[in-house]
C-alpha cells in the first residue's frame, strides 16, 4: 500500500465520486470536505476548491484554505478528505478550527485518519503555521483518538446555539 496526502485533480475523479457515495450512503457527516456534500459534480467541486487556495479569490468572510486527499495510490482509493484552513475567523475559532477531516466508513480504525491527520500538520507547518486549532464532537470517539494519538491538547467544550451541539476544542503543534 502506498498512502499519500495529495492535492485532489481531475485524474481522481471517480475515487473521489465513490468516496462521497460510501459518505452519503452510510450517513456520514462529510467534514473537512469542501463544498462536496453538495456537489457531486467533482469537476466543479474541483473548481470551488482551488478558489479558496488564493486570497485574492476566496469569497468575502471566509478564509483561505487547502483541500487534500488521503489516498492509496497502488488500489486507486481515497481513504480520507482533510481540509487546512490557513486562518481563522470568528466563527472556526469557535467550531470549525484550521482543520476538518473525514475518513470513508471502510477505512475506519486502521490507523489511517491518525496518519492523514499527522501528514496535514506537516503542509500546515509548510504554511507557516505553529500550531493548529481542532474541533470534534464530544461523541466522536474516533475523531478524539485520533486529535489525542496526534498531541492534542484540550481547552474547552463549546456550545454551538444554532446547531444545538457542543464542540471539544484540541491544540496540536505543527
Amino acid at each position: 500500500m502506498q498512502k499519500r496526502l495529495i492535492k485532489p485533480t481531475l485524474e481522481w475523479e471517480k475515487p473521489i465520486q465513490v468516496f462521497r457515495e460510501e459518505m452519503v450512503d452510510t450517513q456520514s457527516i462529510l467534514a473537512g470536505v469542501g463544498s462536496l456534500r453538495e456537489n457531486a459534480d467533482v469537476e466543479a467541486w474541483l473548481q470551488r476548491i482551488s478558489q479558496f487556495e488564493n486570497p485574492a479569490t476566496v469569497p468575502e468572510g471566509l478564509v483561505r484554505s487547502l483541500q487534500y486527499i488521503y489516498v492509496d495510490i497502488s488500489q486507486q482509493k481515497v481513504i480520507g478528505m482533510i481540509q487546512l484552513r490557513c486562518e481563522l475567523n470568528d466563527y472556526l475559532k469557535h467550531f470549525g478550527g484550521h482543520i476538518g477531516y473525514s475518513i470513508a466508513p471502510s477505512e475506519r480504525r486502521k490507523g489511517n485518519g491518525k496518519a492523514m491527520l499527522q501528514a496535514c500538520l506537516t503542509k500546515a507547518k509548510e504554511e507557516g503555521l505553529s500550531e493548529v486549532l481542532i474541533t470534534c464532537d464530544p461523541s466522536n470517539e474516533g475523531s478524539r483518538g485520533v486529535i489525542l494519538g496526534c498531541g492534542g491538547r484540550y481547552q474547552e467544550t463549546v456550545y454551538h446555539p444554532e446547531e444545538a451541539r457542543y464542540y471539544e476544542h484540541y491544540w496540536l503543534e505543527c
